[in-house]
């Protein structure tokens, strides 16, 4: 807190009183009239105003999250992972577990984990989310690139391309038994986007790995929504 204090400032006036000197010309004698002086202090008092200012935070520059020498979102779970989030079907989805993974997983796809390779992936954070009725499993990827160009490179290498991603299950509780079954003919919808340095993807699936096309807008609605609510922001 900065306190700018205005002191008080004293004012003297200063009065002279200079007395006139007389004298008769007419006479053998002369006569002086007696000379007096005196000075008058006058203090003028003014209140002492202090200002203050409240501390300010200087405003977040999101350009800092572009590389590794300026971003410092920590890398963990409470800083990529919003807790919950609702899909634009009104579906609450809740965060069930995540972790510290590697990059590239023996499930990814080859082009995924060249992209991944190749563009100098340094780490990811995965999540799982379950929605309240306990239907659909959003298997979601925090990928942690140095900079903006790598991320942007990789995201490139993949647009459009048809790509499999390992897919996060809770180890324990509803949900984990999905990752021991046939993910890879269940209806699923994967989604993904960059994010300053940091590269997004999630996947919706039925936990029951049902094939029914029927629930693809289902799947599809959350993770759309997934990819918007992860990343750097939700630090």
């Amino acid at each position: 807190m900065i306190a700018i204090v205005l002191g008080c400032v004293v004012v003297v006036a200063l009065v002279a009183v200079i007395a006139v000197v007389a004298s008769n010309s007419g006479s053998h004698d002369s006569a002086s009239a007696h000379s007096t002086s005196s000075t008058t202090t006058t203090d003028i008092w003014a209140p002492t105003t202090t200002y203050s200012t409240a501390p300010t935070t200087p405003p977040f520059d999101p350009n800092t999250l572009d590389d590794a020498s300026t971003d410092r979102t920590p890398f963990t779970a409470d800083a990529l992972l919003a807790q919950s989030f609702t899909d634009a079907k009104g579906v609450q989805y809740n965060l069930v577990g995540s972790g510290p993974q590697a990059c590239i997983q023996e499930s990814d796809s080859d082009n995924v984990k060249n992209a991944l390779r190749q563009n100098n992936c340094t780490t990811n954070m995965s999540g799982t989310y379950i929605d309240s009725a306990e239907h659909i499993l959003v298997s979601v990827n925090v990928l942690v690139f140095p900079d903006t160009v790598n991320v942007n490179l990789a995201y490139s290498a993949l647009k459009g391309a048809t790509q499999d991603w390992a897919i996060w299950c809770p180890t324990t509780g509803v949900g984990h038994a999905a990752c021991s079954g046939d993910i890879a003919r269940a209806t699923k919808s994967q989604w993904s986007l960059s994010n300053h340095r940091y590269f997004i993807q999630a996947t919706g699936i039925y936990i029951n790995l049902t094939q029914d096309s029927s629930v693809e807008p289902w799947v599809d609605a959350a993770a759309d929504k997934a990819v918007d609510v992860v990343g750097p922001q939700t630090h």
